[in-house]
């Protein structure tokens, strides 16, 4: 299909590959410069169709796999063959998603603005609607992502019990490197209350 120019068509899609843990990654790109719009990771899986037309961001998410995805995959599965995480445990569901959410939607993050960047897709002429963004955007996408499955007292009891085994690691926040850490701790605590 042949593409006359930036916003005449984006491609919106979900990325699954996360699925088995919770997690479901949605995209939109350009399909004439590559611009990814937005890329979200959230609760909820959608899906409108097939999606066999929406070639560039099948494509894209690849790249996805490549440089990003391919690395929580392998994070995920190392915690469940641990025996860490129980498929429809709700106490180690919570805590995966509130340990890992927030440190994968800034990766998204980043990774969505280097690849806008590498990509220089000002050459192509690409202005997003902001109008246009904003209605799809809040519609689809915008939302307290822990909100959606915590409630707002355990999200207060998380954040309270995290604080503590923060400081009783000397850490100020949870990252990457002791994220698997605090989320054993977390699951841990949460089974004896």
């Amino acid at each position: 299909m042949h593409i006359p120019g930036p916003n005449f068509m984006w491609s919106v899609d979900g990325y699954d590959k996360l699925r088995q843990w919770g997690f479901y990654i949605h995209g939109a790109v350009d399909a004439y410069s590559r611009y990814i719009i937005w890329l979200e990771v959230g609760l909820l899986s959608w899906k409108y169709g097939s999606s066999t037309s929406n070639q560039r961001i099948e494509a894209w998410w690849s790249h996805l796999r490549k440089y990003k995805s391919q690395f929580w995959i392998e994070l995920f599965t190392k915690i469940e063959v641990a025996g860490e995480w129980i498929y429809g445990n709700n106490i180690d569901y919570e805590c995966l998603i509130y340990v890992f959410m927030p440190l994968l939607k800034v990766e998204l993050f980043e990774f969505r603005q280097e690849w806008n960047k590498l990509n220089d897709t000002q050459n192509y002429g690409f202005k997003v609607n902001y109008e246009e963004y904003k209605f799809i955007y809040n519609k689809y996408c915008s939302n307290n992502i822990l909100n959606i499955y915590l409630s707002n007292k355990k999200i207060f009891e998380l954040d309270f019990i995290t604080s503590k085994i923060l400081e009783e690691l000397g850490e100020t926040n949870i990252n990457i490197i002791n994220a698997r850490l605090i989320y054993n701790i977390l699951k841990n605590i949460q089974s004896c209350i």
